[in-house]
């Protein structure tokens, strides 16, 4: 099939973005121009995941391109206009680049490649499920038909974008015919995803776009000249040219109603030196700094149980960890500056892609929604170590208990471990994440050891009790060893209470006498403790 023309469908005017419009009161597709002039009176109304990842990349590249502020105090000026836009660069910008919009532009389609005239694969494979391999067809019935429907173009662009992001890597098929080999896998699928959550469109936009000039040359895909179809391997010039990254040559090929009836899809730019090259761009990224130096992704979401772990989510936000997020830190800083009120609700969308050998197959995208409280929990000095004690001693907590696991004369099975099974309740997790967030928020005085201690206890208490529900839910686990890891957790909660002093009190000197709990944290540690059968330190 060829073509080298087709209808036009705007991207800027034309509904493909979902929101829920608070004005109209319902939920509605709107354009780029709308979605971000408007973003103060909406909100995303797409699922968390694949969509959310994909749609918020490319409108904050969208309004960094247009408008993005460049500093700090551009920024601070931005969160307390009343809109986006409010002079107007959003609108121009828009119009100038209109024509690089259009997703069916018969020279420089939108995000794809316009040299690109051969039209062999079905709309089927748009599909998002169509990247977890021949059996997605089996959960999938759209999959099923060869060919299937023609596909509207608001969902062909959203799928379009999910393609370019997520793709998998291995074996495509090369223009003229034969084969490329070695595709990378998508950019968004390589890394641990987060986006803060603002209270509106415009509130997440910002939030996840860090104040920085643009970098010389660096450009975003619609204003440059429209790629060759030859696969290139190159560095990107700075954060918009990576977030708009043409991972594939992509051409959707419409009818005469726009919808789109096949389309064209091979190998496009591979990112020289691979992922480490664009982890200092990739700010929507959770990162660990290897004992090299080095970045890689964060791993967040408990291997068992697939769901956030949501203290570790707090590890960004401390200097004294090796996880970096370049938006949440500066999330943290503007609430430090003040910019943020400090009762700012910060929310948190962590999801993460789980593929087959060698990224050849999607075979889930997991994660969730994380509260991690108020602004001023982690720019109270005592609040934030109170935070990072508890993330310190639930990872500690849990990574002894399957150690111990794995060294007991039990182990399950090569493929089903018994310490892997060893998991928190997620939603019992996060009712007690919750309880220590608003105990510690409603703090009177974040200083006085006797109020952490009335906070922290319960928390302590609750991980034990979860952990210990765990251990039960193991089929073959002996009387003797559950007994025996029931004891440690116990002490493990005795030395959580009496800790708090030396950990969170203030600093002292061989000289000087060490804080104590007076007589509220005693009587609160030593409940938490007689719960569990124990005896607290004199």
């Amino acid at each position: 099939m060829t073509s080298t023309s087709g209808p036009a469908f705007p991207l800027t005017t034309a509904g493909w973005i979902p929101v829920v419009d608070r004005a109209a009161g319902r939920v509605r597709e709107v354009g780029l121009l709308e979605a971000l002039t408007r973003a103060h009176e909406l909100q995303l109304a797409v699922q968390p995941g694949q969509e959310t990842a994909v749609l918020l990349r490319w409108l904050v590249t969208v309004y960094d391109a247009a408008a993005g502020p460049d500093d700090t105090n551009a920024w601070d000026q931005a969160w307390r206009a009343d809109d986006l836009d409010p002079h107007g660069r959003v609108a121009d910008y828009l119009r100038r680049w209109e024509h690089r919009f259009d997703l069916y532009h018969p020279d420089a389609p939108f995000a794809q490649c316009g040299h690109l005239n051969q039209f062999p694969r079905p709309p089927a494979v748009l599909d998002p499920a169509y990247l977890a391999g021949a059996g997605a067809a089996l959960f999938h019935p759209a999959l099923r038909d060869p060919a299937g429907p023609p596909l509207p173009p608001a969902e062909a662009t959203r799928n379009l974008l999910i393609l370019l992001g997520y793709d998998v890597a291995g074996i495509k098929g090369a223009p003229g015919g034969g084969k490329t080999y070695g595709a990378q896998l998508g950019p968004l699928a390589t890394s641990t995803r987060l986006h803060v959550l603002g209270r509106t469109l415009a509130e997440t936009v910002l939030l996840n776009l860090p104040p920085q000039p643009r970098a010389e040359g660096d450009t975003p895909v619609w204003e440059r000249d429209c790629p060759d179809p030859a696969v290139q391997i190159r560095r990107p010039a700075g954060r918009l040219d990576y977030w708009t990254w043409p991972a594939r040559r992509i051409r959707l090929h419409p009818d005469a109603h726009s919808r789109v009836q096949a389309l064209a899809w091979h190998d496009g730019d591979r990112v020289a030196d691979g992922l480490y090259a664009t982890a200092e761009l990739d700010t929507l990224a959770v990162w660990r700094r290897t004992a090299r130096g080095t970045l890689t992704p964060a791993q967040p979401l408990d291997d068992w149980t697939e769901h956030p772990l949501p203290w570790t989510l707090t590890r960004p936000l401390r200097p004294d960890t090796t996880w970096t997020h370049g938006a949440l830190t500066h999330t943290l800083h503007a609430a430090q500056r003040g910019t943020l009120p400090p009762d700012y609700p910060l929310r948190v969308e962590v999801s993460q892609t789980l593929t087959g050998p060698h990224g050849s197959t999607i075979q889930g995208i997991i994660g969730g929604t994380v509260d991690l409280g108020p602004a001023h929990l982690h720019t109270t000095h005592t609040t934030a170590r109170a935070l990072a004690y508890c993330d310190q001693k639930a990872t500690s907590l849990l990574g002894y208990t399957r150690a111990k696991i794995k060294t007991m004369p039990f182990g399950g099975d090569q493929g089903n471990p018994a310490e892997k099974r060893v998991a928190l309740e997620p939603h019992a997790a996060d009712r007690a994440w919750a309880r220590l967030l608003a105990e510690l928020a409603e703090l009177a005085d974040p200083t006085d050891l006797d109020q952490l201690t009335a906070a922290l206890a319960p928390f302590a208490e609750q991980l034990a009790e979860l952990i210990e529900g765990s251990l039960d839910a193991l089929p073959w686990a002996s009387a003797h060893w559950t007994r025996r890891l029931d004891l440690d957790t116990r002490v493990w909660v005795n030395n959580v209470i009496n800790n708090i002093p030396t950990t969170l009190g203030p600093p002292t000197s061989p000289t000087e006498t060490k804080p104590v709990m007076g007589p509220e944290g005693r009587r609160r540690g030593r409940d938490a403790c007689a719960g569990r059968g124990l005896r607290s330190s004199p």
